[in-house]
């Protein structure tokens, strides 16, 4: 029933492994996002502390 073709096209598996390269470069990509997500909402809430801190105890211009 099979012919040489098809069965040759059922056992390839050529497009397999890139298939799951393509599946560990999504699950990284979303990891490395969702780091720079949190760590991103981190670092701004300490940039705007030490601006506050900078603020504080700069004089005003012209004292």
């Amino acid at each position: 029933m099979i012919d040489g073709k098809s069965r040759s096209l059922v056992q390839d598996q050529s497009g397999a492994t890139a298939i799951e390269y393509a599946l560990i470069a999504s699950l990284l990509s979303i990891v490395i996002l969702g780091a720079v997500f949190v760590l991103g909402n981190g670092l701004a809430g300490t940039y705007e502390m030490v601006r506050d801190e900078v603020v504080a105890v700069t004089p005003a211009p012209g004292q």
